[in-house]
């Protein structure tokens, strides 16, 4: 089965909740008062032998339980909320119970993993070397330093750790002193014609269903991931301050579209209205394939990479099964749910849709909801 560069980036968040039974979330019950990377040394993390327990005796082993989590005193959300999840994973997945401080009140101690910019000299040797949108992880005297230029991609760090150096019910992880981990994104500068962009807003049109929201909130995932720039989510406003990639139905979005351009069935554009892109389909698995190309095109990307390029201006068309979504970046399989509430199979229109969703997605296995007989 064909892997696709198309990669959803999953906050660190939604991987404790796959990897354990119970997961109450990142933002509460916290313990404080009142890709591919460019550089790897030290302990080797690229391959663990699930049946090796790594012990004292592991060469680059360290016994976690003995850490604290230190965050910056003016942490920001994201940052914070890495923090709580990660330690909420080492819980629930390792076993280990830590706390989390702030640098400003806990003691400069002997082993800390430090998240985010702290007032810690690790830190501040580390950050000399961060470019604006990279995050790396490194092991020096005892401190284990997560950073990232832009803290919106803090999680990358954290997940690298849970990816890598981890195993259930051991509070070892292979994390060693010199281990030096560096994530430089290969675009460098991302603009819009003449215009640099340093953060985006992935917007939807309000009457839009669902399916259009959610094929705009995986570009917003697979441009932080692509790029390292910072991504929000809103409703669309035509040329504002920020940068803006509406992602959207043709129906709704006519008057975004250049002059004599339509979006006819099974079609989408990528497009420039103004200052900003649209990506316009007729129906969701359009959105879905034009947020596709642009993630493939950043992906591919080296250096400086202008975003007009992508702006055809022109209807493209595409075909179930030829054109299907391929499976994630890792994934073994495409497991698909599928809710068949009062979905009565005499209806023509209906289940000819349903089948071409099950065509188009190609699931090797699927679930159905709200299923019974009588239907």
């Amino acid at each position: 089965m064909k892997n696709t560069k198309l990669t959803k980036f999953l906050a660190l968040a939604l991987v404790a909740v796959m990897a354990t039974a119970a997961f109450a979330g990142c933002g509460g019950n916290e313990d404080v008062p009142a890709d591919s990377g460019t550089q790897q040394s030290g302990a080797d993390t690229s391959s663990q032998n699930a049946d090796e327990r790594y012990t004292a005796d592991t060469e680059g082993a360290v016994d976690l339980s003995e850490y604290t989590i230190i965050r910056p005193a003016s942490a920001d959300s994201d940052t914070i909320k890495a923090g709580t999840a990660f330690r909420t994973y080492l819980n629930e997945y390792c076993g280990i119970s830590i706390k989390i401080d702030r640098d400003s009140t806990a003691d400069s101690g002997e082993k800390e993993i430090l998240i985010g910019l702290t007032n810690r000299k690790e830190s501040a040797d580390a950050a000399e070397t961060l470019r604006s949108r990279d995050w790396s992880v490194s092991v020096t005297d005892n401190k284990i330093v997560l950073l990232a230029g832009s803290q919106s991609s803090i999680v990358h760090a954290t997940n690298w750790i849970i990816s890598n150096c981890l195993q259930r019910n051991n509070n070892f992880a292979k994390l060693g002193e010199g281990t030096t981990y560096k994530h430089e994104y290969g675009v460098t500068e991302l603009k819009m014609g003449d215009k640099a962009i340093t953060d985006i807003t992935v917007s939807y049109l309000p009457k839009d269903n669902v399916g259009f929201v959610d094929a705009g909130l995986i570009l917003a995932d697979n441009i932080l991931h692509a790029t390292g720039v910072s991504t929000s989510c809103g409703a669309y406003v035509a040329d504002g301050e920020k940068f803006r990639i509406l992602v959207g139905s043709a129906l709704q979005g006519t008057e975004y579209l250049p002059s004599g351009l339509k979006i006819g069935s099974m079609q989408y554009a990528i497009c420039k209205s103004g200052n900003n892109m649209v990506i316009l389909a007729n129906d969701e698995m359009g959105a879905e394939l034009g947020v596709q190309a642009v993630t493939d095109a950043l992906l591919e990307a080296e250096g400086v990479f202008d975003l007009a390029t992508l702006c055809k201006n022109e209807a493209v068309t595409y075909k179930y099964i030829n054109n299907s979504l391929k499976v994630t970046d890792g994934a073994d399989y495409r497991i698909m749910t599928f809710n068949v509430l009062r979905y009565e199979l005499n209806k023509t229109a209906r289940y000819n849709n349903a089948l071409n969703s099950i065509l188009f997605y190609s699931p090797d296995v699927i679930g159905f909801q709200e299923y019974c007989h009588e239907y």
